[in-house]
């Protein structure tokens, strides 16, 4: 419900903004405030550690874990930058939702090579133009979370052909807050979200990917033992 109204209420200058790229930076503070508009009401708050390791950086990319569908408001309020989301192509067909998120951000058929490929190359081009591109390595929120599923290579193949550095992120509590499995069943408390240290790129080649997606990977799953998030 407070999705829809938050959605519903901003959606007139959004309709406005999203025909002018210059503008995203406003529509993504107006996804601040839907995001604080779904979160306020439900007691759920998100707490960040680590803003301090993005200082002085201006382009880079977020690899955060996937593990529940609040993470992309949850990521809207903890993350610094103008994001620009890549996820999965049905959340374009959500009525109301869908129309924002194809606009701003990056719809990918999972199942087509072709999707993938347009989707990493719109991911370069807004990190050209001073987006913060956001992508779950795992593509999907796993079956298992908050356990780590499967990583995929094409956020780190981005961030080597961009020469930027990649974020590894985690998100704790996510997947107790709002289960995927059990859609109806949210709870209020907090949210943890940890900026890890950037990885730089600039002394990688393609051929580095896998080794820098593996490290990527342990960071995440070593903050979620250590936590105990699993």
């Amino acid at each position: 419900m407070w999705v829809l109204i938050g959605f519903v209420v901003t959606m007139p200058v959004n309709l406005v903004l999203m025909r002018f790229t210059k503008a995203y930076s406003i529509i993504h503070f107006i996804r601040k405030i839907w995001a604080y508009f779904i979160f306020l009401p439900s007691a759920m708050y998100v707490k960040v550690q680590g803003k301090e390791e993005l200082i002085g950086l201006d382009k880079f990319i977020y690899a955060p874990n996937h593990s529940s569908y609040i993470d992309i408001p949850a990521c809207t309020l903890a993350l610094p930058g103008t994001l620009c989301f890549m996820a999965k192509a049905e959340l374009a067909r959500i009525p109301v939702f869908g129309y924002f998120f194809k606009s701003i951000d990056i719809a990918v058929n999972r199942g087509s090579i072709i999707s993938a490929h347009n989707g990493f190359k719109t991911a370069g081009e807004r990190l050209d133009i001073g987006q913060i591109p956001l992508i779950f390595p795992e593509g999907t929120i796993p079956a298992n979370s908050p356990e780590l599923g499967r990583f995929k290579s094409g956020a780190f193949k981005l961030a080597i052909t961009k020469n930027v550095p990649i974020v590894p992120v985690t998100m704790l509590d996510n997947s107790k807050r709002f289960p995927d499995n059990k859609p109806l069943r949210a709870t209020p408390g907090k949210m943890r979200v940890i900026i890890h240290r950037p990885i730089p790129t600039s002394h990688l080649n393609i051929a580095d990917s896998d080794a820098l997606m593996q490290e990527v990977y342990d960071i995440i799953e070593a903050s979620l033992k250590k936590h105990h998030a699993i």
